[in-house]
């Protein structure tokens, strides 16, 4: 009841531009605000930059050094940051999904790209799957996409594997 954990939240979004409790950004804003600013001064082989993320209305944006940063990605890689909370028991007892989401944030600080080739697997499953429901019999179409699910799931899988090497090294 004294803020410990929402102190850690804020630590956590200046680090990462996410939240350990949600994945709905918006959620970390108070209820009746319009917004918030948490920024962080993080000294890192004796050199300081400051990193800075503001929630608003026009959606988050992440600065390092009072420069925008290209992407999520690239900003989160800056300060690698885990957080374990209770709830992170789901990493043994939960559904793969959670062990999966770890390897991905892991992979991300690792290979910050692999949070690009995530994001085309990702994309051309849904779209093959849309085209499935369809019933769409574009033998093309569906090739295409395959091929896209191929190469960026090989891609993907890897970074995957360096990330659990990671892991079972420390």
């Amino acid at each position: 009841g004294q803020g410990k954990t929402s102190l850690l939240e804020g630590l956590c979004v200046a680090a990462t531009g996410r939240s350990f409790r949600t994945d709905q950004i918006r959620e970390v804003v108070q209820n009746g605000a319009v917004g918030l600013s948490v920024g962080a001064r993080v000294k890192d082989d004796g050199l300081f930059r400051e990193q800075r993320v503001a929630i608003g209305s026009n959606g988050r944006q992440v600065s390092i050094d009072g420069k925008r940063v290209a992407s999520m990605a690239a900003y989160a890689a800056h300060t690698p940051l885990v957080v374990f909370f209770p709830n992170d028991l789901e990493l043994v007892t939960g559904s793969a999904a959670t062990r999966r989401s770890l390897l991905d944030r892991i992979a991300l600080y690792t290979n910050t790209i692999s949070q690009e080739w995530r994001l085309a697997y990702v994309r051309a499953l849904r779209h093959r799957q849309r085209l499935l429901e369809n019933s769409c019999d574009d033998a093309k179409a569906l090739h295409a996409f395959e091929a896209i699910i191929a190469e960026q799931g090989l891609r993907y899988a890897q970074a995957h594997a360096e990330a659990a090497q990671n892991l079972c090294r420390h």
